[in-house]
């Protein structure tokens, strides 16, 4: 009995030496700086039960959203800072989008041009800001789509976004042949 839950044992530790640490940390991981993006609503509107309401915690100001997310983090595969002219710590940010993020960005900025567009980080109240229709190419001249994002972010929100972006895509998009992957949700 003893030689068996020692081989075990053995063999969770070898495959953890081979798979390395990071697989563990794959699953472990829970994404921050999570951005979502919701069109701002007036309240009533025709929609009640897909309406909520949310408060910017800096002044209590509150704002009706429609509840259907137009956008977020689950689509940005790397970020960019831009520094905005005039403004010390503030930046715009770029996002690598894939094909999904690609057309819901298409639409949020459609939509934006007659609603302005409310950015929760986390969670949280970021800010109200309207969207312009913008796209950039990358540096390398491949196929990836960078979009600009056109509202302000200090220093520290824009770095965290940048910082986590990568890693939480891949939270959102696991790679389904890999061991820890939970083929069950």
């Amino acid at each position: 009995m003893f030689k068996k839950l020692l081989t075990m044992l053995a063999a969770v530790f070898t495959v953890l030496v081979i798979t390395g640490c990071e697989a563990i940390n794959e699953v472990q991981y829970k994404p921050e700086y999570v951005l979502t993006f919701y069109q701002h609503v007036q309240y009533p509107g025709n929609s009640k039960k897909i309406e909520k309401e949310i408060t910017d915690p800096r002044n209590n100001q509150t704002y009706w959203v429609n509840s259907n997310q137009f956008f977020d983090s689950s689509s940005i595969m790397e970020v960019k800072m831009f520094p905005v002219e005039g403004e010390p710590n503030m930046y715009t940010l770029a996002f690598k989008l894939d094909r999904s993020g690609t057309s819901r960005w298409t639409s949020l900025c459609g939509h934006s041009r007659a609603v302005k567009i409310i950015i929760m980080v986390d969670g949280e109240f970021y800010t109200i800001y309207q969207q312009a229709m913008d796209v950039i190419d990358d540096d390398n001249n491949s196929n990836d789509i960078w979009v600009n994002c056109s509202a302000q972010f200090d220093i520290l929100t824009a770095k965290g976004i940048m910082s986590h972006a990568q890693q939480n895509y891949k939270y959102f998009h696991p790679d389904i042949n890999n061991w820890w992957f939970d083929k069950s949700k």
